[in-house]
C-alpha cells in the first residue's frame, strides 16, 4: 500500500470515527408523552422509564428504528425513533425540562401506582389479577428466544405476491377524546376480566401468544406499542381487547386453531381493536362531556376514599368500555379488525387466509357451544353477523392475496398448545 493510500484510508477511518462521537453527543427530544424507555431495542424489553414530551435527551448511537439514549439522570436505554424529534415543539423553545423532571424510576413508580390504584377501585378486582395486569405485563421472553422464534417464521413465510400495507387500505384517522386515559381504563376492564375467568398460568404457553404479537406489530408502525396478551381459563372462543395494550385470548380459541397462522389471526385482529382505538371511539360516541384528565400524578394522589369529580367520571368511562369491550360489539368495527388482522399476519410472514378459516372455524363452533358466564355473552358471533364477517373476510383475502400453504407454522403451533 502507498503511503498516499495509507493517508487517504486513515483520513477516512478519522473521519468516520468523528462522526460516530459527534452523533453521540446530539440533543434530541422526545415528541410525546408518555414516551417509553427499555433496556434493550425492542417492545418486549423491561421498561426503564415513561417520559413526557420535549423532554431533552443525549443520542448515542441507532439500530433498526431504535435510538439509545441518555437520560437526564444519566441512565441509558432504548427508546423508539417515532418518538423522538431533532428539535422541541415552538411552545417548549427554550425551555429545559429536564429541570422539573424528576428521575425515571419516580416517573415509573407512578404508572404503575396510579394503574393499580385505579383498578383496584374500578374493577372491585382480586389483587393478584391486578399485580399480574399491571407489574407481570411484561414479556418473559429474552431476546435470543424470540430471535430464534422469527427465524423459524421467516423460514416459512408465506408466499402471496403483495405489497399491501396498513396505510393502503385507506383508513380514516380515529376519532376518539384524547383526553381518555388508556392505560388506566384499559387495567381496570382487564383486572376485572381477569378475575372473572381467571388467568391460565402456563409460561410456555404465555411465551408464545406474546411473541406472535411482538412478530405481528413488529414491522408496523406500532413496532414500539406495550401489548400484552393473557389467556384465559375458559373453555368457549372469545377474545377481548382492552385500551391501553391488553389483550385476552380463552384457551377455547388456542384449541380450536389449527395452526400459528389462525391463532396469530386471531390476536391480530385484538390489536387491531386496539391500534384504532374501537372501544374508545365507541365510549367518546356516547359521552356528552368528559373532564377525565388521566395524568398519572394526579391519579396517584387521589388513591384515597374520596373521589373528586374528575376521577369518579374516568370511573364511569372505564365501566362503559368495560360494557362496550364485553357486550355489544359493533360488526363495523368487526369487519375492520379481521381486515387489519389479515394484513398483520401477512407483513409478519403468516398466511392471511388463516382469517377466513379460523372465522368459519369460529362461527361454527360458537353456535354449539355454551357460554359459562352470562355477562360476557358479548354477541361476537351471531349466527347473521358471522356469516357476514366471513363473506366480507374472504372476498378482502382472496382479492389481495395469492392462496398459499407456506406460513402456517402447523408444527409449531402443535408442539407449543399440545
Amino acid at each position: 500500500m502507498t503511503n498516499k493510500a495509507f493517508t487517504f484510508l486513515a483520513l477516512a477511518a478519522l473521519c468516520f470515527l468523528t462522526t460516530t462521537d459527534a452523533s453521540a453527543q446530539q440533543d434530541i427530544f422526545t415528541k410525546r408523552d408518555n414516551s417509553q424507555v427499555r433496556d434493550g431495542a425492542g417492545s418486549y424489553f423491561k421498561l426503564l422509564a415513561v417520559l413526557p414530551a420535549n423532554l431533552k435527551l443525549k443520542l448515542i448511537e441507532k439500530s433498526n428504528r431504535w435510538a439509545k439514549v441518555e437520560l437526564p439522570d444519566k441512565q441509558k436505554g432504548w427508546i423508539a425513533e417515532n418518538c423522538l424529534e431533532e428539535k422541541p415543539t415552538t411552545k417548549q423553545m427554550g425551555k429545559d425540562l429536564s429541570k422539573t423532571w424528576s428521575s425515571s424510576k419516580a416517573s415509573r413508580a407512578g404508572v404503575a401506582a396510579a394503574v393499580k390504584g385505579f383498578a383496584k377501585r374500578f374493577s372491585k378486582a382480586s389483587d393478584g389479577s391486578i399485580e399480574v395486569i399491571v407489574e407481570q405485563r411484561i414479556a418473559d421472553f429474552s431476546d435470543g428466544d424470540y430471535q430464534a422464534f422469527k427465524r423459524e417464521l421467516n423460514s416459512k413465510r408465506a408466499k402471496v405476491n403483495s405489497n399491501i400495507t396498513l396505510s393502503s387500505l385507506g383508513l380514516d384517522s380515529p376519532y376518539y377524546d384524547a383526553r381518555l386515559s388508556e392505560v388506566e381504563i384499559g387495567a381496570g376492564v382487564a383486572a376485572k376480566i381477569a378475575t372473572a375467568f381467571g388467568l391460565v398460568e402456563d409460561p410456555t404457553l404465555n411465551r408464545y401468544v406474546n411473541m406472535i404479537a411482538a412478530a405481528l406489530v413488529e414491522n408496523t408502525n406500532y413496532y414500539d406499542w406495550d401489548f400484552g396478551v393473557f389467556i384465559l381459563n375458559d373453555e368457549s372462543i372469545n377474545g377481548f381487547a382492552c385500551p391501553g395494550g391488553y389483550i385476552f385470548i380463552t384457551l377455547g380459541a388456542i384449541k380450536n386453531c389449527s395452526d400459528e397462522s389462525e391463532l396469530a389471526a386471531i390476536i391480530g385482529h385484538e390489536i387491531a381493536h386496539i391500534i384504532r382505538r374501537h372501544g374508545l371511539q365507541e365510549v367518546t360516541k356516547r359521552l356528552t362531556k368528559i373532564k377525565a384528565e388521566g395524568a398519572f400524578a394526579e391519579l396517584e394522589e387521589e388513591i384515597g376514599d374520596e373521589k373528586d369529580e374528575d376521577e369518579k367520571e374516568l370511573e364511569d368511562i372505564a365501566a362503559q368500555s368495560y360494557e362496550r369491550i364485553v357486550r355489544k360489539r359493533l360488526i363495523a368495527y368487526e369487519f375492520e379488525a379481521d381486515k387489519i388482522g389479515s394484513v398483520l399476519c401477512a407483513i409478519a410472514g403468516y398466511d392471511p387466509y388463516g382469517m377466513v378459516r379460523i372465522s368459519e372455524t369460529v362461527a361454527r363452533v360458537q353456535a354449539t357451544m355454551p357460554v359459562p358466564k352470562e355477562e360476557f355473552n358479548s354477541e361476537y358471533f351471531a349466527p347473521d353477523d358471522a356469516k357476514e364477517r366471513i363473506k366480507q373476510i374472504k372476498s378482502f383475502v382472496e382479492k389481495n392475496y395469492s392462496a398459499t400453504s407456506s406460513g402456517r407454522l402447523k408444527e409449531r403451533y402443535e408442539r407449543t398448545t399440545r
